[in-house]
């Protein structure tokens, strides 16, 4: 059993040599982990990002106290989403994955006349996540 394991790895070892032997190969695979790296920093660039605004927006809108307790249910909903710094990260990767700002509506309008306090300045800050 343990031989067979072994062939297995020398098979595999033996890919590796004709990687070397056929040029164009070789520089396939090279050109495969330079993109590999650019997309490990692209991935750590957009989580510190991702991080940053959800601590803003956990501060802003799930703890700021410009949603008061008698707002509408929607903006209840919304709130809830930025309770914590972990559920902001969940609602904005999922913001920016689908590209659906719609739930956010009730948040972005303008204020009108019998209505709470709504924040249309945070729409960049949406527009540039999604």
């Amino acid at each position: 059993m343990m031989m067979r394991s072994m062939a297995r790895l020398l098979r595999i070892v033996r890919l590796f040599r004709l990687l070397k032997i056929v040029r164009l190969l070789y520089e396939l695979a090279q050109s495969i982990t330079e993109a590999l790296q650019g997309m490990f920093w692209m991935l750590v660039f957009m989580i510190v990002t991702l991080y940053s605004v959800a601590i803003l927006c956990t501060r802003v809108i799930g703890h700021g106290n410009i949603i008061g307790e008698d707002a509408d249910e929607d903006l209840q909903k919304i709130k809830e989403m930025f309770s914590s710094v972990s559920t902001s990260m969940f609602t904005l990767f999922g913001t920016v994955s689908s590209w659906s700002l719609m739930k956010f509506v009730p948040l972005l309008k303008r204020l009108g006349t019998g209505c709470t306090v709504r924040m249309p300045m945070l729409r960049p800050l949406f527009a540039g996540s999604g």
